[in-house]
């Protein structure tokens, strides 16, 4: 018996250290801060066209959230094109992981309605970035989406 513990405690070890370093996603990250996310991403290049701030009244019915976030940047295009940038910060995970299924549906909604109209946004939207860290949730479409991955990279999370 003692042979068998002494057999199965480097098992039972490397089971602890896998489930301490496995992480749960997004819980227990540091959350996005939306005016240097938003910074770093209209300083990378990889928009086609200068977007515009979104006024903060606008941003829950926008995007179809049930919380107003606690803070918010949100930028989107002022022509006929999908790019768009959103960092949302709220109180709670759960309030977070509603907005970022609410961000994906947003990019879902957008691809349906650019196949008819603007079929050449339809790659923008394939590679659009939802992320979640911590209580925050980012949606990044953009015209490079390379360089806007690089720039949330280069944030310090």
């Amino acid at each position: 018996m003692k042979s068998l513990l002494i057999r199965l405690m480097p098992a039972a070890l490397l089971c602890l250290a896998l489930t301490a370093c496995g992480g749960g996603g997004a819980v227990g990250q540091t959350p996005y801060d939306p005016e240097t996310a938003a910074q770093a991403l209209l300083d990378s290049g990889a928009f086609s066209e200068a977007l515009e701030a979104l006024d903060a009244d606008l941003i829950s019915s926008l995007y179809g959230l049930e919380s107003q976030p606690e803070a918010a940047a949100v930028y989107t295009s002022t022509g006929a094109t999908a790019e768009e940038i959103a960092v949302l910060v709220f109180s709670t995970q759960e309030e977070a992981d509603d907005a970022r299924k609410a961000l994906e549906a947003r990019v879902s909604d957008q691809k349906d309605a650019c196949e008819g109209y603007l079929p050449a946004e339809l790659p923008k939207l394939e590679q659009a970035i939802v992320k979640e860290s911590g209580s925050s949730v980012l949606l990044v479409v953009a015209n490079d989406s390379q360089a806007a991955q690089a720039a949330l990279d280069g944030l310090a999370q």
